[in-house]
């Protein structure tokens, strides 16, 4: 029930709960407070590991990375843009063919990972009966100069991934270290100006005000929103809420696109027919930095074999067909 070793409750006291993690979600527009053990199990597995990352990186004695913990959230959000622009790269969109959201997210994730940041998409325990709910996270970010780190959960969609993604870079250059599960584009009445703010500049990489007014929006509404998310290969609701914050659509517009956007999400389900075999999909949830380093490590005793497959959650004879 408490997703922990048995061996914990013979402890003298409850084990130490690692609060640097700051908590920005809410539910029904309220503070939430309360994890699932599931959800505290997996937090306890991103520090163990995160941990490992930094004593590696420390043992190596790699140079911190100068971009975290570069801005802050009192910096225009248009200087935070251009700041992860000269960090990352180009907009992938805007130099190479990015068919959709899928390929996208890739681009992204590889220059991210390239700059030095672990993207990992983890949402459960090692099987999908331990399944970690939108409702608990969707991203999750450690702001660290040595090894920073993303999480997000995969069993989010796929346009959803990428406004995650840019989400908690921005956290990462603002040097704030926390997590969250709200939609980035749906405004709760509970409110962080650090939040509001990653929101701000996810928006403006993901959709630049200059370009969107450009657009033509018309009815039917719904196939002229879904024709501009597609081309800018983001998820509606994020370019309608762009729409309405430079007045191109009304509010009840708005109201109306949000209640479809929900339908559609509810609706949303994987399909697990096909593709990779379960190895490969590992490998890529993992990423080529974490496993590289993890295995570059072993390679160079920091690290041993047991410990990398106790930290992912894998036996020792997977990890090898995982890391090939």
């Amino acid at each position: 029930a408490y997703r922990r070793p048995e061996i914990t409750f013979f402890l003298p006291t409850p084990p130490h709960k690692e609060e640097f993690l700051v908590d920005f979600r809410t539910v029904d527009s309220k503070p939430n407070s309360a994890d699932s053990p599931e959800f505290a199990a997996l937090k306890r597995r991103i520090i163990s590991l995160h941990k490992a990352l930094k004593d590696i990186a420390e043992a190596e004695e790699e140079a911190p990375l100068a971009f975290v913990n570069s801005q802050t959230s009192n910096s225009s959000v248009s200087s935070v843009v251009a700041a992860i622009r000269s960090v990352l790269g180009p907009d992938p969109r805007k130099v190479s063919k990015i068919r959709n959201e899928a390929e996208f997210f890739k681009a992204l994730r590889d220059q991210a990972q390239h700059a030095g940041i672990y993207v990992i998409l983890l949402g459960d325990l090692g099987s999908h009966h331990s399944a970690i709910s939108l409702e608990e996270f969707r991203g999750m970010c450690i702001s660290d100069s040595l090894a920073p780190m993303i999480i997000i959960n995969p069993n989010d969609t796929l346009k959803a991934r990428v406004f995650s993604l840019l989400h908690e870079i921005c956290h990462i250059f603002i040097g704030v270290t926390g997590y969250c599960n709200e939609d980035g584009m749906i405004k709760s009445h509970y409110d962080r100006a650090q939040e509001t703010f990653c929101n701000a500049v996810a928006a403006e990489y993901l959709v630049p005000e200059c370009e969107l007014s450009e657009e033509n929006i018309q009815e039917p509404l719904i196939q002229s929103i879904d024709k501009i998310a597609k081309k800018f290969k983001v998820s509606s609701i994020v370019i309608a809420r762009r729409a309405k914050d430079i007045n191109k659509i009304t509010h009840t517009d708005y109201n109306y696109i949000v209640q479809k956007y929900i339908e559609r999400a509810r609706a949303f389900k994987n399909d697990m027919r096909g593709g990779p075999d379960a190895n490969t999909v590992m490998a890529f949830h993992l990423g080529k930095k974490l496993v590289s380093a993890l295995m570059n490590a072993t390679s160079s005793g920091y690290i041993g074999f047991n410990d990398v497959s106790s930290l992912l959650g894998i036996s020792v004879a997977r990890l090898e067909k995982v890391a090939r």
